[in-house]
């Protein structure tokens, strides 16, 4: 089964250029590095086949990501078994979502392709 609403290409090519840049230039001090979608770094196609309602919604959501100002991950979040993972008024901190985040969002199914 499929169910897929929208496909992502990731285009390195910026990351790398402040990469090298900020070696070259001794600026460059590890550490957790992230890239936001209004750098460019990722591409989103929607699915053509979409009802129009679903896809002006995901035209929104993706909208809201690339502007600079926009974070999706402040509380209340629930995990798609219901659980509160992210109280009310609490944002979720960049290490948490880079090294913790070991569960999905209310509304994401999981799926496990079987050998049957």
């Amino acid at each position: 089964m499929s169910a897929s609403i929208a496909s992502v290409t990731w285009d390195w090519s910026n990351v790398y250029q402040r990469l090298v840049r900020a070696v070259l230039d001794y600026g460059f001090d590890g550490g957790i590095m992230l890239f936001p979608l209004h750098t460019g770094i990722a591409k989103f196609s929607i699915k053509n086949d979409l009802p129009i309602e679903i896809k002006n919604n995901v035209s929104m959501e993706l909208q809201c990501l690339s502007d600079e100002d926009c974070d999706l991950f402040w509380g209340p979040l629930y995990d798609n078994k219901g659980n509160l993972r992210v109280p009310g008024q609490q944002k979720v901190s960049h290490e948490e979502l880079i090294y913790g985040m070991s569960w999905f969002v209310d509304g994401v199914e999981e799926y496990h392709d079987s050998e049957d």
